[in-house]
């Protein structure tokens, strides 16, 4: 029997501070084959801080470094083939043909986002004109968890009145720097070199 009570976080696995448990059974037979330890949130809190540690480091990555790093979790994952197979037959009761395919597909889908990067050129422009820089930037600051609160962001109560508002959309627009907007910007995404 399974006893799961670990998560990843910050590159290594750590015991979680949870104290809640789930069981695990086994679909085809009914018969309990673990349980898990649900993290706490403290431990959801320090894979949060530590995702995004990761990823300002990774921003500074290169290309070819992003490359490599999508290769070695190819092989990671290729490596556990079996693995996964045989875990998705005994916790989701899935015949052996699926199976087969999630193992394979789990460590194609870094193969193929590999590929997709060797041919992708990380430095774009974007024309940028008026306030949509502002709405970017705003943008960048909203908390997807934050909007399913119905309290703080009543979207059920919202209704359009058909009449457009010669200001334009302001809601995300602070005065002063909606003054007076470059006729256009460039915005590039660049990898480190």
């Amino acid at each position: 029997m399974w006893t799961i009570n670990q998560a990843y976080i910050d590159g290594k696995f750590v015991t979680v501070s949870g104290k809640e448990t789930i069981e695990i059974f086994n679909p085809a037979t009914e018969q309990l084959i673990g349980t898990v330890t649900l993290p706490s949130r403290a431990d959801a809190r320090a894979a949060i801080a530590a995702a995004t540690r990761a990823q300002s480091m990774l921003a500074k990555t290169s290309k070819a470094e992003r490359i490599e790093m999508l290769k070695r979790l190819e092989s990671a994952v290729l490596k556990r083939t079996q693995q996964i197979q045989d875990a998705t037959v005994e916790e989701y009761g899935a015949p052996l043909s699926r199976a087969r395919w999630i193992s394979q597909y789990a460590s194609q889908s870094f193969a193929i986002a590999a590929k997709v990067l060797e041919s992708y050129d990380l430095t774009r422009q974007i024309q940028l004109t008026g306030r949509i820089d502002n709405m970017f930037n705003a943008m960048g600051h909203v908390v997807p968890s934050h909007l399913m609160d119905r309290n703080l962001y009543p979207f059920a109560t919202l209704q359009a009145t058909g009449v457009a508002d010669s200001a334009g959309d302001r809601a995300f627009d602070d005065d002063e720097d909606c003054a007076s907007p470059p006729p256009s910007a460039t915005i590039a995404f660049r990898a480190a070199r």
